[in-house]
């Protein structure tokens, strides 16, 4: 099984940096890819950092610079990740924005999904350890992206909603409506760890 991490990048290089730490302790127990989309504007700073850093064993670093000089909330930077994503039944999707770092029980996620699940939503917590989100309101207000884990071929069928910030909630009510999807009330995510 392998994981792909997309990120919308806008802000500053320091969210990224501490971010790659989250992301390195994934990749020592599952094969990632992260895929940072970026914006514009960030490219030449994007650029120094990754080439400062090493290749780490069990992590694929792919930066691409996003259709537009800007994005919407994110989205069309996720759309545009999902496009490039391969269509592979073993593989897991996870959406990270670049104001948050992986929870240090991500990992254990993975470890409890079933092969019959396409979607996994799970609780939410804020930095302080304080539960924010339960996934049981799966719709607008009920989950933020951080929330939910999408394989790679069900994520392919569908698109973020580009014009609506609300579109986390949206898709997540697609999601759950329309494919085999399971609930965990355990966190295994933050909330906007890095504002």
């Amino acid at each position: 099984m392998n994981l792909i991490i997309v990120t919308p990048f806008s802000r500053a290089i320091e969210n990224i940096q501490a971010m790659y730490a989250s992301v390195l302790m994934a990749a020592a127990t599952i094969q990632t890819e992260w895929m940072i989309i970026y914006q514009h504007e960030v490219e030449q700073e994007l650029m120094e950092w990754k080439r400062a850093i090493k290749n780490q064993k069990g992590l694929q670093l792919t930066t691409v610079r996003g259709n537009t000089a800007t994005s919407y909330y994110g989205h069309s930077y996720r759309n545009q990740a999902v496009a490039n994503i391969e269509e592979r039944e073993n593989a897991w999707v996870y959406f990270l924005d670049d104001d948050n770092i992986l929870h240090p029980e991500f990992t254990k996620l993975i470890n409890v999904v079933r092969p019959d699940d396409e979607v996994v939503f799970f609780t939410q917590v804020w930095k302080s350890g304080e539960i924010r989100l339960e996934p049981d309101h799966l719709g607008v207000g009920g989950v933020d992206t951080a929330m939910m884990l999408v394989r790679s071929d069900i994520i392919k069928k569908h698109l973020w909603n580009e014009e609506e910030y609300t579109a986390d909630g949206l898709m997540a009510e697609t999601l759950a409506s329309n494919h085999n999807s399971r609930r965990i009330h355990e966190p295994y995510c933050f909330y906007n760890y890095l504002r």
